[in-house]
């Protein structure tokens, strides 16, 4: 009975947590194509790899892109390419921003730090949100299934 509701509990708090953090990933990505954008220039392009602990170590390759632009007389350095999720080849993304492209970059007018060159939301954007509300659910078909197991037939 206490390990029926461990389970239940385990799946209802994931599944918020994961719609939570989906729902905040949407967002995100919604709310930067509203951003100003600024003229900017590629000007770091190569394949990237970091050391990553799972288990034993292994390495993990990514498309290091870096590229500056201006906002109001000030110069920025921006990474990130996106907020959604992410997953088109290294060398297909390498080839679509080469050393000396000019971008066009979306950033935060709050802090411009925070720029991207891709904008909104992908389908991707989604797939946490929906994994959530699979586990909210999953969390709710125990519960009902535990509640009739217990109550006598009469």
């Amino acid at each position: 009975m206490k390990n029926k509701k461990q389970v239940v509990i385990f799946f209802l708090a994931m599944g918020l947590l994961i719609t939570l953090g989906g729902l905040k990933l949407i967002s995100d990505a919604r709310s930067n194509v509203s951003w100003p954008t600024a003229e900017g220039v590629i000007i770091k392009s190569e394949k990237g790899s970091e050391r990553v602990r799972v288990g034993s170590s292994s390495y993990h390759d990514f498309a290091d892109i870096k590229y500056s632009f201006n906002v109001q007389g000030e110069e920025y350095t921006g990474f990130m390419i996106s907020s959604r999720d992410f997953n088109e080849p290294i060398e297909k993304t390498l080839a679509k921003y080469p050393v000396g492209k000019k971008v066009l970059v979306h950033y935060n007018p709050e802090d411009p730090y925070v720029a991207y060159l891709e904008t909104g939301a992908s389908f991707q954007s989604y797939v946490g949100f929906f994994i959530g509300i699979i586990f909210l659910l999953t969390g709710i078909c125990i519960a009902i299934f535990v509640k009739n197991k217990e109550t006598p037939s009469t």
